[in-house]
């Protein structure tokens, strides 16, 4: 039998603590009996479980619950996995496609169009890339080799600097230019002058660590640089106060001689006096000490030279000797002496058969005896001929023995006035040709 409900009206209840005295009363249709099931027994909690984050977390009002079910992403990125108490959500990166990554109404990476390139190996320059698929090498430095190509320009030695090759030129590497690499102005600790400019013609002096300087110009001839104790040095010309050195001067030229008329001692007296015509006189009872060179000759030649004159030479080697005089020259004067008794030829020649001999010498045995031996054809004079320029002793008769002196003086530049004699054994024979 159904149990009538009069007045049914509508419950709300918003917590579940509101339906523990709330009943619902159902009829079973074909046994007829009637039931009641408290509100309570008919309301879910929904619960958080395991250790993922579940759908719907616990239920406190009785407000209507909506619950659908996870799907895969049909175009296969994002994947969804369940486990007892786990759903797992994750990306499948192989199905990314970048040309799908846009929106038409919040654009998101709708600026990047790569197009069909992105499938490419490697990128190329004309979408931004390098077009470079093997490894670059430490140091390498990357330029453009062409309009659409990008190369490495291989490093080398340390020391080396990166040089522009000039506009569409590729670059190098090099030592920097001083004359053309550089600019402003090259300071002295840099190995430069510090300076932009310099005196024409002038030197250059050191400035310590500062720039470079120069000196006057120098303009005059035969000026010469001249130290400066309280500054720097400078051009100037050298001067004689007293006018005993003259100087001629010349374009990178400077004579000087010497003009002395006067040599004074010790005391500041004069001494000696060089007089108009180039004498050279004593005064004051000063002495005039003079000592002439003395020449060993040992060797089978000999020429004496112009600076030689005045000076002895003493004859030493027995197996012959040849002396041959400088040109003829007025003035000139050579003095010779057997020091050792030759039993080879001693022969005193002029420079050319154009100098004669004038003059005379004695010849003898250096001793003049009373007695029969000692006869007249054993001394006596020999004078050289016109054209003879010779002096040839190849025998003892001849005049080369120990002791014999003859002296050249050149009267004219081409003649020699002989003067001296001659030691000799046995009958005299002349020594000139």
């Amino acid at each position: 039998m159904a149990i009538k409900v009069n007045s049914l009206t509508t419950k709300n209840i918003s917590v579940v603590s509101d339906a523990s005295n709330e009943y619902l009363y159902i009829t079973n249709a074909l046994s007829r009996t009637d039931s009641k099931i408290p509100l309570n027994n008919l309301i879910t909690t929904f619960e958080s479980v395991g250790t993922g984050k579940s759908l719907v977390s616990t239920a406190t009002s009785l407000n209507r619950h909506v619950i659908k079910s996870l799907e895969q992403d049909a175009s296969g990125i994002i994947t969804v996995g369940a486990g007892s108490s786990v759903i797992t959500v994750g990306i499948d990166q192989t199905q990314i496609d970048l040309s799908k990554c846009k929106n038409t109404t919040t654009p998101f990476l709708s600026t990047i169009n790569l197009t069909t390139n992105v499938g490419a190996t490697v990128l190329p320059t004309a979408n931004g890339g390098t077009n470079k698929s093997s490894a670059y090498v430490v140091g390498d430095i990357v330029y453009a080799s062409a309009t659409d190509t990008l190369a490495g320009l291989a490093d080398i030695a340390t020391g080396n600097a990166l040089i522009s090759g000039g506009i569409g030129v590729a670059p190098s590497w090099g030592k920097i230019a001083l004359g053309t690499h550089v600019s402003g102005t090259l300071s002295v600790g840099n190995g430069g002058t510090g300076a932009t400019s310099h005196t024409s013609k002038g030197v250059l002096l050191g400035n310590n660590t500062g720039a470079v300087t120069t000196t006057n110009a120098g303009g005059t001839n035969g000026t010469v640089l001249i130290g400066n104790a309280s500054g720097s040095p400078q051009f100037g010309a050298i001067t004689s106060p007293d006018s005993t050195i003259t100087f001629t001067t010349g374009a990178g030229a400077l004579g000087l001689s010497t003009k002395i008329t006067t040599l004074e001692n010790a005391s500041g007296t004069a001494g000696l006096v060089c007089d108009s015509s180039g004498n050279l006189i004593s005064q004051a009872d000063a002495t005039l000490a003079y000592k002439r060179p003395i020449v060993n000759v040992a060797s089978g030649t000999y020429n004496p030279t112009a600076a030689q004159s005045g000076s002895i030479f003493t004859l030493n080697l027995a197996g012959g000797i040849t002396v041959t005089l400088p040109a003829a020259a007025a003035g000139l004067t050579y003095e010779f002496h057997i020091g050792t008794t030759f039993s080879g030829t001693l022969t005193i020649n002029a420079a050319s058969s154009a100098d004669t001999l004038q003059g005379a010498i004695y010849m003898g045995t250096g001793l003049v005896k009373n007695d029969s031996a000692d006869n007249t054809d054993n001394h006596g004079y020999a004078s050289p001929a016109a054209a003879d320029h010779q002096y040839v002793a190849d025998a003892d008769t001849k005049g080369r023995l120990l002791g014999t002196r003859l002296k050249y003086t050149a009267i004219t530049d081409a003649i020699w006035l002989v003067e001296g004699f001659a030691i000799t054994d046995g009958a005299i024979a002349t020594p000139w040709t």
